[in-house]
């Protein structure tokens, strides 16, 4: 399926997130009409620019077997609906990665982010799910749909990956990346042995975070902590 599709069958999943219908006829004006059919009495219809590309593209949709047409309004069938799912899953998951990991923009990388939501495969996006705590919701607020990983939680449960200033005196973990994007800070906890893949035990947090990296303590501040990302070892 190509790219266009997928496209129009994420703006199809998010206007019914939205509980806005996508008619099946464009209309000329700029206005935003309504629709009115049984259980949707005069439920506004989606943006005028998604309802005319899609209603463009509708043949396509249509052949693709992923739309369908009911009750005057373009609906998702379920082959569209799994898609769909699919790839806004991915979409979120990605802007959580990104943002919570790597401390980008999300708003500045969505080109990037839409080429990566593509790349996910479903186990793929499981691993992220789960890396990141299985998160219920984007950067933006918006729900993250379930995926297999998440089922097999039965309670909430902390993110794989913390940073140091939310990790537990008296245990062993392990680093998995930091952060800063200050060249010199990264160099001098390099000297002192701090670095990705390695492991550390955290010994106290007052007045100072106080770690053992081998044979040697070292002390970092709180605002070298947070920069510092770790998993149990």
């Amino acid at each position: 399926m190509n790219t266009h599709i997928d496209h129009l069958l994420e703006q199809l999943w998010m206007a019914e997130e939205d509980g806005l219908d996508v008619l099946a006829e464009s209309h000329d004006n700029e206005s935003i009409p309504t629709a009115s059919c049984e259980g949707h009495q005069d439920r506004p219809a989606a943006d005028h620019s998604v309802v005319k590309t899609i209603c463009e593209c509708l043949p396509d949709l249509l052949e693709a077997g992923v739309a369908e047409r009911r009750n005057g309004n373009v609906v998702l069938t379920g082959k569209g609906s799994k898609r769909a799912e699919q790839l806004i899953r991915s979409h979120r998951l990605a802007e959580a990665l990104l943002s919570q990991a790597m401390n980008i923009d999300v708003e500045a990388e969505q080109d990037t982010i839409c080429q990566l939501e593509h790349a996910l495969s479903p186990a793929v996006a499981d691993h992220i799910c789960a890396f990141l705590g299985h998160p219920p919701t984007c950067p933006h607020g918006r729900p993250i749909p379930r995926g297999r990983c998440c089922q097999k939680v039965t309670r909430d449960i902390s993110p794989l990956v913390v940073p140091l200033s939310d990790a537990v005196v008296g245990k062993s973990y392990r680093i998995t990346f930091i952060t800063s994007g200050r060249n010199g800070r990264l160099d001098r906890l390099a000297v002192l042995g701090i670095t990705p893949d390695t492991e550390m035990w955290l010994h106290q947090k007052r007045p100072s975070y106080v770690l053992r990296v081998g044979e040697t303590d070292v002390a970092v501040d709180k605002d070298i902590a947070r920069d510092i990302y770790v998993c149990p070892a």
